[in-house]
């Protein structure tokens, strides 16, 4: 940020989540480093007036860089989603060491069991909640 904010203005920034990261509700310690985030990005035509910028923390302020509150979201559910992804892609490993140990004994115990498993990991995907970021500012509205 290029420029200089009052106290006064920072302060009323600061009490406009009562002093809670705007983003993922982290308590943000007043005398300590904290940082003003512009809602609407200045690249994507934010201002600096009191309504466009919110307290949060270093972290959410560094993930969220230049992206409008929709991007920033879709961003977040994007990763979660990987992270689900990689969750998925570890358990299928499991059968493979399995697959390795059981194909010297029986190639068609093992295809039962990777069935079994398989399906319990498409029961488990299935059945997770949908992700739905709401960030913390939301939340009083």
């Amino acid at each position: 940020m290029q420029w200089i904010v009052k106290k006064k203005i920072k302060g009323q920034i600061f009490s406009k989540t009562e002093g809670h990261c705007a983003y993922c509700g982290e308590i943000l310690n007043p005398f300590n480093e904290w940082t003003i985030d512009h809602k609407t990005p200045q690249k994507q035509g934010g201002n600096d007036e009191l309504e466009n910028l919110f307290p949060c923390c270093k972290s959410c302020n560094s993930a969220k860089k230049d992206r409008t509150i929709e991007e920033f979201r879709e961003y977040i559910e994007g990763y979660y989603e990987m992270r689900i992804a990689l969750f998925q892609s570890r358990l299928l490993a499991v059968p493979q060491v399995i697959r390795n140990i059981i194909n010297q004994i029986d190639d068609m115990a093992f295809i039962d069991l990777e069935n079994k498993v398989l399906n319990q990991i498409w029961e488990l995907r299935r059945n997770l909640p949908k992700i739905e970021i709401k960030f913390f500012f939301e939340q009083k509205e």
